[in-house]
């Protein structure tokens, strides 16, 4: 176990560079409607319904005007609003945490930044923002065991963030093993060996962390996909071509010992653990390189780039 900082928004970052007053008067004053409920009855029902009058307006401003600064500063002004909401409704209780179904705003702030990425100019280290929004939501309400509609961070786009803003390797590191483990129970697990799955938190550790640390990550999830499959489970053929491609990322800076290791681990145990995968979707594989990255025994080299079932 290795200790690491990360970075979240100071006091400074969550305050809005400034207040618009037409953000209030759009869409019939939807914004401001729903900020008077809220303050007049502070309930679950009217947080949400705060924060997605200020999603809303906020959208319409980015779609009608271009303006990411301006959608920034309004989801930062809900942010401050709804963490005040938030601590005066039992965030501060012994048992620390914000109440279940609470509005994602940290995640919505960063959200923003990640939208305005590849925006022209006027806002600053967007994926280092969005990183730092996204360690506030996962510290203060991760949303564990939802499903991926109902969990505030897709851990994909969390990963393109930490790489794109500059994150060390305990980060990334950090971020793909807790990401693997919340899509790997709860309502998604059924999607363990598909695309869907933790394959496709793989690629950016692969290409980030040292060659120890991939032939780490890599070990772990071929014994989490040998218990997946002798339980029964299916792999798909488009996790196979994540799996492929996330391979490539990293194999060159391997050793030869290493993946000649990595190849063993990824082995199925027996032939028996492998009966249970019908053809033939799991079975066919397309690699980008010409041959199997696995060198998986149910595959032989084909041509083309292509690996067919023997």
């Amino acid at each position: 176990m290795l200790p690491t900082s990360i970075a979240v928004p100071t006091f400074g970052r969550w305050l809005p560079r400034r207040i618009d007053e037409r953000w209030f008067t759009r869409r019939d004053g939807e914004l401001a409607v729903a900020e008077a409920a809220l303050a007049d009855d502070p309930s679950l029902a009217h947080a949400q319904a705060f924060m997605t009058a200020a999603m809303v307006v906020g959208r319409e401003l980015l779609v009608e005007e271009g303006d990411h600064l301006a959608r920034i500063d309004l989801l930062r002004y809900a942010a401050v609003k709804l963490w005040d909401w938030s601590r005066r409704n039992g965030f501060d209780d012994p048992d620390h945490g914000m109440p279940d179904g609470s509005p994602a705003f940290p995640y919505e702030v960063g959200f923003a930044f990640f939208e305005a990425a590849d925006a022209p100019g006027g806002v600053p280290a967007p994926m280092a923002q969005t990183l730092s929004w996204w360690w506030a939501q996962l510290a203060a309400n991760p949303g564990r065991g939802l499903s991926t509609g109902q969990r505030p961070l897709d851990y994909e786009d969390v990963l393109t963030a930490a790489e794109a803003g500059g994150a060390g390797p305990n980060e990334i590191a950090f971020l793909h093993l807790y990401g693997s483990w919340e899509e790997s129970r709860g309502p998604v697990a059924d999607k363990w060996g598909t695309e869907h799955g933790p394959v496709r938190l793989l690629a950016v550790p692969m290409r980030r962390l040292d060659p120890a640390g991939r032939a780490t990550i890599l070990r772990r999830f071929f014994a989490r996909q040998a218990e997946f499959v002798a339980g029964g489970g299916v792999l798909t053929q488009a996790h196979h071509i994540a799996l492929s491609q996330a391979w490539n990322q990293g194999c060159a800076e391997l050793s030869a010992a290493q993946r000649d290791a990595l190849r063993a681990a990824a082995r199925p145990r027996s032939d028996r653990t492998w009966s249970a995968v019908p053809e033939p979707a799991a079975h066919v594989v397309y690699v980008y390189r010409k041959t199997c990255p696995l060198d998986h025994p149910y595959c032989q080299r084909g041509t083309g780039g292509g690996v067919r079932p023997v």
